[in-house]
């Protein structure tokens, strides 16, 4: 009697097995979407750059959590200055609007938090406008009381890389980061203004700074 039920213990034994290691798999996987579930209300953080409002400018970032190690960034920046900082240069200034697109790598396994790295891409496009003179060194106005104006554009292609540290505290957020980016001009500018040469310098130039968010 005992021989005719060994083949039977047998196959029951492998059915056993074969259902154990899909449910071991199954649980990990849970467990691994379960830890990343938690983090629900830290996968997106809106940001400003301090600095940027000191100077009444705009620089908003919006950062998404694609995973538990990596995320995308995107933003967009708007400013302005009509001042020569103190440079014996004609009135003017300029104007510009820069979009931003980054992928970020996270050496933590928390979200949005710690040590991270990645590249980027911007552009900007910039406006620069020069007031018109007289022979007398008097500002020409249109018929309408107007300053005459000579605007000139470009296009400034950004890439470049960074490194950084995101720390959280409840839903707020600070961000630091360093890195090298290289800047390709494509147009022409008088660069009369101190804050035109910053934007349109060519090469390899750092980047650097500060933002502060709120997670959601």
């Amino acid at each position: 009697m005992k021989i005719y039920l060994l083949p039977l213990l047998l196959v029951c034994s492998g059915l056993a097995k074969g259902q154990t290691t899909p449910v071991i798999t199954e649980q990990a996987d849970s467990l691994a979407d379960n830890s990343f579930a938690l983090l629900k209300h830290r996968h997106n953080i809106v940001k400003i750059n301090p600095l940027s409002l000191a100077l009444v400018q705009v620089s908003v970032f919006y950062e998404r959590a694609l995973s538990p190690r990596l995320s995308v960034v995107v933003g967009y920046g708007q400013g302005s200055n009509t001042r020569d900082f103190g440079r014996q240069t004609e009135l003017g200034g300029g104007t510009y609007r820069r979009g931003t697109l980054e992928l970020r790598r996270y050496f933590s396994n928390q979200g949005l938090k710690g040590f991270y790295i990645g590249p980027y891409m911007r552009f900007l496009r910039i406006t620069e406008f020069d007031y018109v003179y007289d022979q007398q060194r008097q500002v020409v106005k249109n018929s309408n009381g107007t300053v005459q104006t000579v605007y000139r554009h470009a296009n400034v292609w950004v890439t470049g890389v960074l490194g950084g540290y995101q720390v959280h505290a409840g839903r707020f957020t600070v961000d630091t980061f360093l890195g090298l980016q290289h800047q390709s001009l494509v147009g022409t500018l008088r660069r009369g203004n101190q804050f035109v040469e910053a934007l349109t310098a060519e090469g390899i130039v750092a980047r650097f700074g500060l933002t502060c968010g709120f997670n959601f």
